[in-house]
């Protein structure tokens, strides 16, 4: 079997029902819009939405990308609410492992704290949480964070001391890699022991001088830590562990190379990027209305069945359905305007239509529910305005019946009338207000 869709309803569209797979339908609640979020929906629109999420029955159908929904999708309908709210897209003129920079941009201090930002590197999509902004750079969690180059010198065995040197500052990621460390006796009566960096050949070396009298002096552990750490045009570039192995190191005939650096993942140049608000603490519970449910600006509600019984249209406490749809509303342009459907006072008549448009409910700005029952063997045809043969909804023989309400979506105030090819068919008409 296959879903299947029926005539058109008094406002032109048509019902979509879906197919259950076991011989039953179900009927869709469509709902319009969902690509243009700043246009406020028509308030039978936003019942549709409310008594979806409420009841937590039936499937939802968003028109926009033919998207269907169960009930375990409602954190998708909510986001599909949201879409385009606040998002902001872009291409990186440049970046780093932990910000990207957009030049066409021009953010406010902070102003995106909290929101997510999307972008592809590599094949890879990364989604982090922004923690700063200002002017046209954005700032993030690490992609993957750079490692620097590091070295270690010394065994740490017996007598023998222990070191470990890292790279940072412009040195940092990648730049220290193919950089090395030599440990040489200087031929100095100085007695000290003295750092120099020659950037072109990309060597670190440690000179361990003689005494005052010209005698071998031992290169100790922590005195390379401390001239490392201290040393001008050195510190800013390298780094020596305070935790080391006490001891002598030993004078190195051969260099020691850094090894292990790595750029990580920098945002490079013509990364096209997204910024959109945090559904990511989006959580539901229908028998307590207890988990919140995050929206735009980090606000929570609460969603449950006990508060969406007695919720009305004024609601603006965090407890119920009516205080979510309109926090969310809050976000996007225009005005929310929420209309509960309660009980309806039903009025019943019996139309007899002709082969000429017939009048059969006058236009009443009260009404809340209509149905319509073809209690004939000849096809009827009801329509808005003037009605035509095989135009507007077709009622079968025989009980063919359409309803239409507020919750449904397909609530028309105006004049409805009706027309059979066969004079004095009977039509039962029920009016709620």
């Amino acid at each position: 079997m296959a879903d299947k869709t029926l005539p058109f309803n008094t406002y032109g569209d048509k019902e979509v029902y879906k197919d259950n797979g076991d011989g039953t339908f179900s009927k869709q609640v469509a709902i319009k819009g969902m690509g243009e979020a700043v246009a406020a929906p028509a308030a039978n629109t936003l019942l549709a939405w409310l008594k979806a999420i409420a009841d937590n029955t039936g499937n939802i159908k968003l028109e926009a990308d033919s998207v269907d929904l169960n009930t375990d999708g409602i954190e998708t309908l909510l986001a599909s609410i949201l879409a385009g709210v606040n998002k902001i897209s872009g291409t990186a003129d440049s970046g780093g492992t932990t910000y990207l920079v957009d030049a066409t941009k021009d953010f406010e201090s902070n102003a995106l704290v909290g929101k997510e930002i999307k972008f592809a590197i590599n094949g890879v999509e990364y989604i982090r949480k922004i923690s700063s902004c200002v002017g046209s750079q954005v700032n993030f969690p690490a992609t993957i964070a750079p490692t620097n180059a590091v070295i270690t010198a010394g065994s740490g065995e017996g007598a023998e001391g222990q070191i470990s040197i890292a790279c940072q500052g412009s040195l940092a990621g990648a730049a220290g890699a193919g950089y090395e460390l030599v440990m040489v006796a200087g031929a100095a009566t100085t007695g000290d022991d003295v750092a120099t960096l020659d950037t072109e050949a990309k060597t670190l070396t440690i000179t361990c001088n003689l005494t005052g009298e010209g005698a071998a002096r031992a290169l100790a552990a922590g005195s390379v830590v401390t001239l490392i750490n201290n040393a001008v045009g050195i510190a800013d570039k390298f780094s020596a562990s305070e935790t080391f192995t006490a001891g002598n190191l030993p004078l190195s005939a051969e260099p020691l190379s850094f090894t292990g650096g790595d750029a990580g993942e920098p945002v490079p140049a013509g990364t096209e990027y997204i910024i959109e608000p945090n559904y990511s603490k989006m959580g539901i519970s229908q028998e307590t209305g207890e988990n919140a449910v995050s929206i735009a600006d980090g606000d929570d509600v609460s969603l449950g069945a006990k508060a969406d019984a007695a919720a009305t249209a004024g609601d603006a406490t965090p407890f119920s359905v009516i205080a979510l749809l309109k926090g969310i509303w809050n976000k996007l342009a225009g005005t929310l305007t929420v209309t509960l459907s309660g009980s309806i006072t039903p009025q019943n008549t019996v139309v007899s239509v002709g082969v000429a448009s017939t009048a059969v409910l006058s236009a009443n700005a009260a009404r809340k529910y209509a149905r319509f029952i073809n209690d004939s063997d000849t096809v009827i045809y009801l329509q808005t305005g003037t009605a035509v043969l095989n135009q507007g909804v077709r009622l079968n023989p025989y009980g063919g019946c359409f309803e239409m309400s507020s919750v449904g979506g397909n609530l028309s105030l105006g004049a409805i009338t009706a027309i059979s090819s066969v004079a004095g068919k009977t039509l039962l008409v029920c009016e709620g207000v």
